[in-house]
């Protein structure tokens, strides 16, 4: 009888801390597809990487929500991957994925039918999920719908949307549309929609006639809404070549950007022309660029002075272009009266050779870090290496 009344106990307790959980695969995509075809449903396939914390937290989180659980169980089999393994490369590449993490639903023969990306709440991603089994927010019934009549917009725009969500290309699908239009017809609040969701080539009759008729396109929309689609422009033009360290693509690139003469452009390009040179360690360029445009595109910047001057403590030694960094960060002091500039300071003058400056500004970071309490070893280090 003891050996029957602790045998229940036992599967009792094994039974309360048995918890449901998320049925999630590992595998390559083209496994995980041959489970969903052999269970007779869609696939959920997660694209994540091991230092996100925004993967860690739908993990941790959402995906131990009891109602995420029993809905994601009984309606997809579930998959997921590193993205920085090597199939998980070969699956970015083929998705355009950007960012993680990514969620991508496919049919059980393995046709895309929907994408979410990014950290979503519970009730969020199971509308999401929803949305993935709803034929008519389908990637491929979208498609279908635009194609059957290109020239109706209502048609194109949803289809462009759903293209955008997915990150996949939109200006195919978008140039489709907008070619059957003369240039007077594209000003219009709907058409203006499909031009800011789907026109990505900077170069385009569309992007260069918003250009010319900002004031027409603000009246349908709004001038933030038109702004805005400019300066998104050149940042999605742009950015892939710089963050691979891309030049020439960058310089094949960056004339049209340039031409469009707008002082939120031209900022953004001044920032683009100095991370390229920083991410290539072309410190010449670095120079010729910071010093062309430091007074026109920083000059009430103070955090952007501030890196323009570490960078020259760390990487430049030439005396005049010291000087323009001493400058700089003398500038980003009038606009905060940070502790760190103060070291910045005193090193540019050390590596110019001004030991009496350097000593000056060593002891003027000195005095404000004991007034704050902070550690004073940046600047005993320097008045040490002035000894």
């Amino acid at each position: 009888m003891k050996k029957l009344v602790f045998l229940f106990l036992v599967l009792s307790a094994l039974g309360a801390t048995a918890q449901p959980k998320m049925d999630f695969r590992d595998g390559s995509l083209t496994e995980l597809l041959k489970i969903a075809q052999a269970e007779d449903k869609p696939l959920l396939f997660m694209g994540y990487a091991d230092w996100c914390e925004h993967c860690k937290m739908m993990k941790t989180e959402v995906f131990t929500d009891p109602k995420v659980i029993e809905f994601y169980n009984k309606n997809f089999v579930c998959g997921w991957q590193d993205m920085e393994s090597a199939a998980g490369m070969a699956i970015r590449k083929k998705y355009n994925i950007r960012a993680f993490p990514v969620f991508l639903f496919f049919d059980k023969s393995g046709e895309l039918l929907y994408v979410a990306n990014g950290e979503i709440k519970a009730d969020n991603f199971i509308k999401e999920g929803q949305n993935a089994l709803n034929p008519k927010m389908q990637l491929p019934y979208l498609k279908s719908q635009f194609e059957a009549d290109v020239t109706n917009a209502e048609n194109c725009l949803a289809y462009v949307g759903a293209l955008r969500k997915a990150n996949l290309d939109t200006d195919a699908v978008s140039q489709k549309y907008l070619s059957n239009l003369n240039e007077d017809q594209l000003v219009s609040n709907m058409n203006w929609k499909i031009i800011a969701n789907g026109v990505r080539d900077v170069n385009s009759r569309e992007f260069q006639y918003v250009l010319k008729k900002q004031p027409e396109f603000a009246a349908v929309s709004s001038a933030k809404r038109v702004e805005r689609k400019i300066l998104n422009m050149v940042q999605e033009w742009l950015t892939p070549a710089v963050e691979s360290g891309d030049t020439a693509t960058y310089f094949k690139k960056r004339p049209p950007v340039e031409r469009i003469a707008m002082r939120q452009t031209d900022s953004l390009l001044f920032t683009f022309d100095l991370k390229i040179m920083e991410i290539t360690k072309n410190w010449k360029g670095y120079v010729r660029y910071a010093s062309a445009g430091a007074s026109k595109n920083a000059w009430n910047n103070a955090a952007k002075l501030k890196e323009m001057a570490k960078i020259y403590m760390n990487e430049i030694r030439q005396p005049e272009a010291l000087n323009d960094a001493i400058d700089w960060a003398k500038r980003s002091l009038e606009l905060n009266n940070a502790y760190d500039v103060h070291i910045i300071i005193a090193r540019l003058y050390f590596f110019k050779g001004d030991r009496q400056m350097a000593k000056e500004w060593a002891e003027k970071a000195k005095t404000m870090a004991q007034n704050l309490k902070f550690d004073t070893k940046q600047a005993d280090d320097i008045l040490n290496e002035l000894r």
